[in-house]
C-alpha cells in the first residue's frame, strides 16, 4: 500500500511540475516503439526481399547471429549501433571485420556505411522529417526537414568520426561558416526526393504491425526520420526514432509547428503528404 501511495505522489509532483511533459506521455499510441531499428530491417526485408530492403535501407545485419554473413560481405566499412540510442550514442565506426567479431556483442546491429552521399560543399549530411500517426485519422509526412552534416567534411577513407558521422543539433555557426542550407527545400533538386521517400515509407509500414490499438483513436506519435540522400537523390532511410530528442532554437520551433498541427488534427498545409 505504501507503493502505491508513493508512485500516486511522485505522478501528482510531476503533473505539477511538468504538465505538458506528462500528457505526452499518455498521449503516444500503444504501438510507438514497433519501428525500431531491428524491426523495420527485419520486417522489410521479409515481406519484400534483401534486395528491395537495401534500396530502403543500408544493408543491414542483426548482432552476433548474422556475425557470419557479416564476415562475407564485401563492403569493408560499417557502423555499429545499438537497438535503442539517440543523439548518435551507441554508433561506432568500425573497418575491420574481425574488430566487429571481438565486439559484436556490444551491439545490436551492423550497418553498411553508405559510400556515396551527395555532399554539399564537402559536408556528408542527413535530413530529419517528422512522420506522424494519429490514431483513426491517419499517418502523414511532413515535406520539407532541417539539415544536420558532419562536422568537418566527408573523407570516405576517414575513421574520424568528424569527417563521417553526422552531428546532433549541428551548431548554428555550422551553417554560416560554410554557407549549409538549413533546411531541405533549399537543397537544388528536392523535389525529386518526396515521392521515392513517400514510396519506401510506405513499404516500411505495410510490413509493420499495427502502430494504434483499439483505444487509441485520437492519440498520436510523433517519429523523427533520419535521412541521407545518395548523390543520385536517392533517399536512404538511416533510421526511424519513436521520441525524437528535444531541441533547440529554430529547430525546436520547426518541430513545434509540426507539433501544433498535429495536436489541431489540421493536415491541410500543402506539405503535409498522407502516407496511409
Amino acid at each position: 500500500m505504501n507503493t502505491i501511495y508513493i508512485i500516486s505522489y511522485l505522478l501528482l509532483i510531476i503533473y505539477v511540475l511538468f504538465p505538458n511533459r506528462l500528457k505526452e506521455r499518455f498521449d503516444n499510441i500503444c504501438g510507438k516503439y514497433e519501428l525500431n531499428r531491428i524491426e523495420i530491417w527485419q520486417r522489410t526485408k521479409k515481406k519484400y526481399g534483401e534486395m528491395e530492403a537495401i534500396r530502403i535501407f543500408p544493408r543491414t545485419f542483426l548482432l552476433p547471429r548474422q556475425i557470419k554473413d557479416l564476415m562475407k560481405e564485401p563492403s569493408d566499412q560499417f557502423i555499429l549501433k545499438k537497438k535503442w540510442g539517440s543523439l548518435r550514442r551507441g554508433c561506432d565506426l568500425f573497418n575491420n571485420k574481425d574488430e566487429i567479431k571481438k565486439n559484436m556483442h556490444k551491439y545490436d546491429i551492423a550497418q553498411v556505411f553508405i559510400k556515396n552521399p551527395l555532399l554539399i560543399n564537402g559536408f556528408k549530411f542527413d535530413i530529419r522529417v517528422y512522420l506522424v500517426v494519429v490514431c483513426g485519422y491517419g499517418i502523414f509526412l511532413y515535406r520539407n526537414g532541417y539539415n544536420d552534416y558532419t562536422k568537418e567534411k566527408f573523407d570516405y577513407t576517414s575513421m574520424d568520426r568528424d569527417k563521417k558521422i553526422n552531428q546532433c543539433f549541428c551548431p548554428d555557426s555550422q551553417y554560416s561558416e560554410h554557407s549549409l542550407p538549413k533546411y531541405a527545400d533549399e537543397i537544388q533538386g528536392i523535389d525529386v526526393v518526396w515521392p521515392k521517400l513517400v514510396e519506401k515509407l510506405k513499404k516500411v509500414l505495410d510490413s509493420t504491425k499495427d502502430l494504434c490499438c483499439d483505444n487509441d483513436t485520437g492519440n498520436y506519435n510523433i517519429y523523427g526520420i533520419d535521412v541521407e540522400l545518395l548523390d543520385n537523390l536517392d533517399p536512404m532511410i538511416i533510421e526511424i526514432n519513436s521520441t525524437p530528442s528535444d531541441d533547440t532554437g529554430w529547430k525546436a520551433e520547426y518541430k513545434s509547428k509540426v507539433k501544433k498541427y498535429v495536436q489541431d488534427k489540421d493536415f491541410s498545409d500543402p506539405k503535409w503528404i498522407r502516407i496511409k
